[in-house]
C-alpha cells in the first residue's frame, strides 16, 4: 500500500492506493462511475485493451466502502472507446452508451438499465459505430431528456460528429438541420453553458480526416432548440487530447482546460482559458500545466477548500505523467506531489467510492511497463470546529471540548505542544481539554507569567494529523478570605479576666487584599466575647468567666471581604482556666 500526504494552507489530504482491486489494467480506455442499482454507491464501468491485448467492458458493483465486485453484463468489449451514463428513458436510473472497436467492428451500443443494475441492449438505434471518439449527453433542445453527441472514426478514413435528439423513451433521431459540427477522430467533446443563457453549448476537439493535417477546437453556441452556431475562439486545434469545463476562479463562469497535440508544430499543450461570462475566452498565462497528448483531464475539489483542482495525465514527449494541480481559488494552480503512476492512452474519473464525501480517483493507462487500473482513496484531514481560545475562571480545571469534523471516522486527540503543554491534559476520545491542576490567578503558572496559557492540540484520524494552537486566559475570581489557623483553633483565658485579648488574633487573609470584616456567628450566648477588625477576640468588659461554671466556649467566627465573600468558618475553642 502506497500512501502520500499533501497539504495546503487551508486543507490537508492523503491519497492512498487501494490494494487488491479486481480491476484489469487497460489503455486506450474509458471509465465512468454511476450508481446503477440505486444503493447510494458509485459503481464503475471500465473499457479498453487489457494486458492480454483483449478488448474489454467490465462492470463492477461497489459495496459502499470502496470494495468492488465484477458483475456480468451484456456489454461488448471495446478499446479506443468512450462511455457515458445517462437516464435516457426517464425510468430506472442511469443507462449507458458504449462506443469503440471490438476487434472486429466499430460500435455504438445503448444499454438500458432495469433499475437493479441489469442492462439490456436497446436494438435498432440510429447511432453510427465509431472508435477513437468521444460521446457526451446533454439536453440540447429542452425536450425529452438527454440528447447525445457522438464523434469518432466510422472507418479508417471517415469521421463523424453526429447529434442525436432524444424523442422520449430513449428513442433517438439524428439531427441534421441547424448543425454543422466538424467531423473528428482522436477527439474530445464537452458540453457547458458558456454564455449563461441556460442552453448547453459544446466544444469539440480532434482530427478531421478529410484533411490529415487539420486539427479542430471548435466551440458551438446552442440557440436553445438544438441548433448550433460556430463561435470564434482563441483555441488552437488539437487531436489526441482532452477537454473539461470548470469554474476555476469562482466567478460563476465556465472556464475550459484543453490538452492535446498541435499537428503543425508538433507541440503538446495544456492550456487554460478563462471565460468572461459571455462565452469569450482568454488564455491564462503562466500556468504550471505540462503539455500532453494521449491523456485525460478531470476537475474535482480534492482538498475540500471549495474550488476545482485538476488532474492531468498523458505523454509529455519525454515521459508519462499524472499531475495533480491544486487551485488557490482564483484560478492559480500549484503542482502537488502524489503517488499516482504516470500514464498515457489513459482515462481518469473522480468519485466518492467509500462514502467519506471525498473524491477518490481511478486512473487507467499505459505506464510504459504495462497497463494499469489503479484506485486511489482520498482521505481529507480533520478540520477543527471548536474555537482556538478560551477564557476560564481560576480554581477550575475544565477548559473546553476540542472538536473536529472528519469523514465520519473516529478521531483521537492529544496535547502535542505549546509553551504550557505540561499543564494540560486531554481526553483522547472526547476531546475534553483540562488543566492538570486548577490554576491560581494570584500565583500564575503560565510560561508568559500573565495568566495566558498556550497549548497545542492534535486531532488524528489515523492517516492525517492536524494541529491547533489554543490560547487559554485565566480570569480572576473574587475569592473568600482564608483563616490562617484553618478551620479550627484553640485559645485560653483566665477565669478572673474581665477584659483584654484572648490569645492571638484569629486572622484571615484575602487573596484580593480586600478589607475583612470579622464576626462571631455563634457560641457567644453569654455575650462574654467580642471580635475587632483585626480578628482579635477579646473578653467583653464586665464578662463573668467562671471555670467551675463553664470550662470552655466554642465560638464560630466568620471573615467576610468587601465582595461579600465569606470564608469557611473557623471554630475557636476558648478554654477557661
Amino acid at each position: 500500500m502506497l500512501c502520500l500526504a499533501c497539504s495546503t494552507a487551508s486543507a490537508q489530504f492523503t491519497f492512498t492506493e487501494k490494494s487488491a482491486t479486481p480491476f484489469p489494467g487497460v489503455d486506450n480506455s474509458s471509465i465512468a462511475f454511476a450508481d446503477v442499482n440505486k444503493d447510494g454507491h458509485q459503481d464503475v464501468l471500465i473499457t479498453g485493451q487489457n494486458n492480454e491485448d483483449n478488448s474489454i467492458s467490465s462492470f463492477y458493483l461497489n459495496d459502499g466502502e470502496g470494495g468492488f465486485k465484477l458483475k456480468a453484463t451484456p456489454f461488448a468489449g471495446v478499446s479506443s472507446s468512450s462511455i457515458a451514463f445517462a437516464d435516457v428513458d426517464g425510468k430506472n436510473g442511469p443507462d449507458v452508451l458504449i462506443t469503440g472497436y471490438t476487434g472486429i467492428e466499430r460500435i455504438a451500443k445503448l444499454y438500458v438499465n432495469d433499475g437493479s443494475g441489469d442492462f439490456t441492449e436497446k436494438m435498432e438505434t440510429p447511432f453510427a459505430g465509431v472508435s477513437a471518439g468521444s460521446i457526451a449527453f446533454a439536453d440540447v433542445d429542452g425536450e425529452n431528456g438527454p440528447d447525445v453527441l457522438i464523434t469518432g472514426g466510422i472507418i479508417s478514413t471517415e469521421t463523424i460528429a453526429s447529434l442525436y435528439l432524444n424523442e422520449g423513451e430513449g428513442n433517438f433521431t439524428e439531427k441534421t438541420a441547424g448543425v454543422s459540427f466538424v467531423d473528428v477522430v482522436f477527439s474530445s467533446i464537452a458540453f457547458a453553458d458558456v454564455d449563461k443563457d441556460g442552453h448547453q453549448d459544446v466544444l469539440i476537439t480532434g482530427q478531421n480526416n478529410s484533411d490529415s493535417g487539420n486539427r479542430a477546437a471548435s466551440l458551438y453556441i446552442n440557440d436553445g432548440s438544438g441548433g448550433f452556431t460556430l463561435k470564434a475562439t482563441p483555441f488552437p486545434g488539437v487531436s489526441s487530447g482532452s477537454i473539461a469545463f470548470a469554474d476555476v476562479n469562482r466567478d460563476g463562469n465556465e472556464d475550459v482546460l484543453i490538452t492535446g497535440w498541435i499537428f503543425a508544430s508538433g507541440e503538446r499543450i495544456s492550456s487554460l482559458y478563462l471565460n468572461d461570462g459571455s462565452g469569450v475566452f482568454t488564455e491564462k498565462a503562466e500556468t504550471p500545466f505540462t503539455g500532453v497528448r494521449d491523456g485525460s483531464i478531470a476537475f474535482a475539489d480534492v482538498d475540500g477548500d471549495g474550488d476545482q483542482d485538476v488532474l492531468i495525465t498523458g505523454n509529455t514527449g519525454p515521459k508519462r505523467i499524472a499531475n495533480l494541480y491544486l487551485n488557490d481559488g482564483s484560478g492559480g494552480f500549484t503542482l502537488k506531489t502524489t503517488p499516482f503512476s504516470g500514464v498515457n492512452n489513459s482515462s481518469i474519473a473522480f468519485a466518492d467510492v467509500d462514502g467519506d464525501d471525498d473524491p477518490d480517483v481511478l486512473i487507467t493507462g499505459d505506464t510504459g511497463s504495462g497497463r494499469i487500473a489503479k484506485l486511489y482513496l482520498n482521505d481529507q484531514a480533520p478540520v477543527f470546529s471548536s474555537g482556538n481560545s478560551a477564557s476560564v475562571p481560576e480554581n477550575t480545571t475544565a477548559v473546553l471540548i476540542v472538536t473536529a469534523d472528519d469523514d465520519s471516522e473516529t478521531l483521537t486527540y492529544s496535547v502535542s505542544g505549546g509553551a504550557d503543554r505540561s499543564l494540560f491534559s486531554i481526553n483522547r476520545s472526547s476531546g475534553a481539554l483540562t488543566f492538570s491542576t486548577a490554576p491560581d490567578f494570584e500565583a500564575t503558572g503560565s510560561d508568559a507569567g500573565n495568566n495566558t496559557y498556550v497549548v497545542e492540540v492534535t486531532a488524528s484520524d489515523g492517516v492525517n494529523d492536524v494541529t491547533q494552537t489554543i490560547t487559554v486566559t485565566v480570569t480572576d475570581v473574587n475569592e473568600a478570605p482564608v483563616f490562617a489557623d484553618g478551620a479550627s483553633t484553640l485559645r485560653s483565658v483566665d477565669e478572673n479576666t474581665t477584659s483584654g485579648n484572648v490569645g492571638n488574633p484569629v486572622a484571615a487573609t484575602d487573596p484580593e487584599r480586600d478589607a475583612i470584616t470579622y464576626a462571631i456567628k455563634s457560641g457567644n450566648d453569654a455575650n462574654n466575647f467580642e471580635i475587632d477588625t483585626n480578628g482579635q477576640i477579646t473578653v467583653k468588659s464586665g464578662a463573668d468567666l467562671d471555670h467551675e461554671g463553664t470550662e470552655s466556649y466554642t465560638l464560630t467566627v466568620t471573615a467576610t471581604d468587601a465582595g461579600s465573600n465569606t470564608a469557611t468558618e473557623s471554630t475557636v475553642t476558648i478554654t477557661v482556666t
